[in-house]
């Protein structure tokens, strides 16, 4: 792959990992408040926050590959065009 392919796929994965970090974000923490009859129950409520924590790992993971992949098409891109040259 060229660098400029590799810097895609990089802000490609990036892309990906904020979009699913802005519908799944990481899950809080719950503050112990009485919450209504209507409310979901602990079990639904652990589940939500089971999948809102994988997700949101998923994606934080992708961030952090899509930007490394950046900086490591930044680094063989200069060694790249030395070499065409």
């Amino acid at each position: 792959m060229t660098p400029s392919e590799l810097n895609i796929l990089g802000l490609s994965l990036d892309i990906l990992g904020v979009i699913l970090l802005f519908f799944y974000e990481p899950p809080k923490k719950e503050s112990g408040a009485l919450l209504l009859q209507s409310a979901p129950s602990k079990s639904e409520r652990e589940k939500k926050k089971r999948i809102k924590r994988i997700i949101s790992t998923v994606a934080l993971i992708l961030l952090i590959v899509g930007f490394s992949i950046q900086i490591y098409s930044n680094l063989i891109g200069t060694d790249f065009c030395q070499n065409r040259q």
